[in-house]
């Protein structure tokens, strides 16, 4: 079943990071945004703090799996896959999740295992099984790597697989193991809330505000910067359509 969860720290910090990101938005007014939300949000009570990040992690984790992998793979539906135009659909399921672990392995991790050590390493685990698993559906070379020369010419890519027998046997054993991750952190989710007097000292909360501002901040002004990158890129194909500029706006689009 998906989740109707509202991942406010997340979508508040996307749209943060987008208002200086072709929307009109100067660098002066989305520095303002940051520090103004970066401040509203370690104002908050640390119990609320953990609610909105697990809950942006969960959200993320039932997106893929139900939503970006699941509808058009229960369906076998091509055109319910996200990417239309590229072979890129399964390294974005795996990037998604690569942002799961970056802010489990950035603070969540931590604070999970002041709670229950053994479900903290569980889930640790789980997310590594389930990158493995999401890789597994394009790995078209088998060595546990998912790379883009994977998708290159399309035969190993996600709108491929799911009308492909085999394919959809790994599509199915990465829906599992998202199914097994989302319950997992679930079933922490309030177990980490409950015990939120655990992380009123200084050091935890120290941990969750320096995880905002090293993962969550971070990651978007890194987006922001890699998106004048394509934008630049892109200028430069249209004004010259040369191979080389063709090339350069794919690296540009896949950083």
């Amino acid at each position: 079943m998906k989740l109707s969860t509202t991942t406010s720290v997340i979508l508040a910090l996307s749209a943060m990071a987008m208002s200086g990101c072709g929307g009109g938005g100067t660098g002066d007014e989305t520095a303002a945004l940051e520090s103004s939300y970066a401040a509203t949000f370690k104002s908050q009570a640390v119990g609320d703090k953990i609610e909105e990040l697990m809950g942006g992690v969960i959200g993320i984790v039932d997106e893929v799996g139900n939503g970006k992998i699941g509808d058009p793979y229960n369906e076998q539906d091509t055109t319910l896959v996200e990417s239309q135009f590229s072979w890129n659909s399964t390294m974005d399921f795996h990037n998604n999740l690569i942002s799961v672990k970056n802010l489990w392995d950035g603070g969540l991790k931590v604070l999970a295992d002041g709670v229950d050590s053994a479900r903290a390493a569980e889930i640790d685990a789980m997310i590594t099984e389930t990158l493995a698993a999401i890789a597994a559906i394009s790995d078209q070379n088998g060595n546990g790597i998912l790379e883009y020369s994977d998708l290159a010419d399309g035969s190993y890519a996600f709108r491929n697989m799911i009308t492909d027998a085999e394919g959809r046997e790994r599509i199915a054993e990465a829906i599992t193991a998202l199914a097994e991750l989302q319950n997992a952190l679930q079933e922490l989710k309030p177990l980490m809330a409950s015990r939120s007097d655990l992380y009123e000292t200084e050091a935890y909360r120290a941990r969750i505000d320096t995880m905002i501002d090293t993962v969550i901040v971070q990651g978007y002004d890194e987006l922001k910067s890699q998106a004048d990158l394509l934008v630049a890129a892109l200028t430069a194909l249209k004004e010259e359509p040369t191979a080389a500029n063709v090339e350069a706006a794919r690296t540009a689009w896949r950083n």
